[in-house]
């Protein structure tokens, strides 16, 4: 009989952005930028190189505890601005500091100098209404999840949506990528419609999700596509449903995912804890995490799913 790991559908994520921003007032952004992470919005890439030949590189993630800044639902963080330090207008020391009007960021956090020569601004955006993909588009309209599944767009690889413009409609229905205004931003791409089906005239950020372990991405659908519709959730809901807390989730893997029928087992009716040395997990993946999840959930997905935490 097949092993039930060898059901397990792979999701591959791409984390690669193109420097895109949201409609706001274009920010500095140095010719002399030593390395290309400055341009990746995923929170634990590196910075720096901000000083030609007198500075090093950091995480940016570690500027958020320093400001005072909670590191829970991060989606992305980005650099805004990259300097050295001799040249700054930020005090030294990380602190939050207003975030440029019209930004989609949470919190925004400079640096004057970092310690390594790197002048810094960032922008860290958060789980929130204003993220969500299952939020409305416009106060009437779709979701925003509703056009990214009519662009043709895959949810599994996202962990966020924001709304970059929602005005009256100006052509027709299709959905499509398109450019996203000039500069640093936390987009992996946009998309835009001249109409919602609502009236109105859409533009949206797309958030990637960052990599497979991130606890935040979606899944959802993992079916044939003859299987009835049922939705996306987000990875951290099966936490939550096996009576567990996030707070030391740092990764959340999907070993498997398909429709109970078509796992070659039988998967449990309801989603439960098992050991990860347990028949449903190859031997990739034995001793990988620090706890396992087998089930099926409320949309009707059989998984097997292993979870890494801080100890």
């Amino acid at each position: 009989m097949t092993k039930p790991y060898l059901f397990a559908l792979s999701l591959v994520v791409t984390t690669a952005v193109t420097g895109l921003l949201p409609a706001y007032p274009a920010l500095a952004w140095r010719a002399d930028l030593q390395t290309d992470w400055n341009l990746s919005p995923a929170p634990n890439a590196l910075y720096g190189g901000c000083a030609p030949d007198d500075s090093a590189f950091a995480m940016k993630l570690n500027m958020l505890p320093e400001a005072g800044i909670s590191l829970r639902d991060v989606l992305a963080i980005a650099v805004l601005e990259c300097g050295p330090w001799y040249d700054s207008p930020y005090d030294w020391g990380a602190h939050v500091v207003p975030c440029p009007s019209g930004s989609p960021y949470s919190a925004c956090i400079a640096n004057g100098n970092d310690g390594l020569g790197n002048s810094i601004l960032v922008g860290a955006l958060k789980n929130d209404g204003k993220t969500s993909p299952w939020a409305r588009v416009c106060s009437n309209g779709p979701t925003k999840l509703d056009l990214l599944i009519r662009a043709g767009e895959d949810p599994r690889v996202i962990n966020g949506i924001v709304t970059v413009s929602c005005g009256a409609a100006t052509g027709s229905g299709a959905v499509r990528r398109v450019d996203c205004p000039d500069g640093p931003s936390p987009y992996a791409y946009c998309l835009n419609t001249g109409n919602d089906g609502r009236g109105h005239a859409v533009t949206l950020g797309i958030v990637a999700a960052n990599g497979p372990t991130d606890p935040l991405g979606l899944y959802g659908e993992c079916g044939p596509s003859w299987e009835t519709r049922a939705g996306f959730l987000r990875k951290s809901s099966l936490i939550t449903a096996v009576g567990k807390t996030l707070g030391k989730v740092q990764g959340i893997e999907l070993a498997g995912c398909a429709v109970p029928r078509s796992s070659g087992y039988t998967i449990p009716e309801t989603l439960q804890e098992v050991a990860c040395t347990s028949q449903w997990f190859g031997p990739a993946t034995r001793g990988r995490y620090d706890y396992c999840i087998i089930g099926t959930d409320r949309l009707g997905n059989a998984l097997t799913a292993g979870v890494i935490t801080t100890k």
